[in-house]
């Protein structure tokens, strides 16, 4: 957390020994993030909402295929960094472990976020909760400009890294919409499109 674009450029260079492996990591934090959602909906089951039709289809899709969808995350975030960031002179598969890194950094902190859903029941430091909640999923989204500053602080100015690190933002959120919207489509109206083979 402290040097997450360090790490993976040092996991690049073959720095590995000091490292457990990364896609194995990010296999057993999903598990664990799985887990928690799993056991804050049994004990808070007032928490679960009470969507209809093509909500809940949606809802059952994304639970289902979450690690798939995760998974996905890491060559939107590769294909961006190695068109915003060139400097670096790393190719795509390279990419492809710092978005690994960024995805391992944004799991350890959904767990955070889930364990202290788990405190929901606990009126009295709601408030306290709340905020912690807040601040974590601040640090969600800004987990990959930590991640891009922290590998190319050498490489780039201030100028420089902050209208590349504004497009890389901009263009993922375009791209996640997009999916979002492409899903959303295809999954509300699936019963309506029959494909015969």
């Amino acid at each position: 957390f402290t040097r997450p674009g360090q790490a993976a450029l040092d996991y690049i260079k073959g720095k590995r020994v000091k490292y457990y492996n990364v896609f194995y990591l990010i296999l057993m934090l999903i598990g664990l993030n799985i887990l928690t959602v799993h056991y804050h909906h049994e004990i808070n089951p007032s928490s679960v909402p009470k969507n209809v039709d093509s909500g809940l289809k949606l809802i059952t899709f994304l639970s289902n295929n979450l690690k798939s969808l995760l998974f996905g995350f890491v060559p939107l975030i590769a294909l961006n960094s190695f068109i915003f960031f060139r400097r670096l002179k790393l190719n795509l598969a390279e990419h492809f472990i710092i978005g690994g890194f960024n995805l391992l950094g944004i799991l350890v902190l959904c767990l955070c976020v889930n364990l202290l859903t788990l405190l929901d029941k606990f009126k009295k430091i709601e408030a306290v909760i709340s905020v912690l909640e807040t601040f974590f999923h601040l640090l969600i989204v800004l987990f990959p400009l930590w991640t891009y500053s922290n590998a190319t602080y050498k490489t780039y100015s201030i100028l420089g890294f902050t209208w590349r690190i504004l497009a890389f933002y901009i263009i993922l959120l375009v791209e996640f919409i997009f999916i979002l919207f492409t899903i959303t489509y295809i999954v509300t109206n699936q019963s309506s499109i029959n494909i015969n083979f």
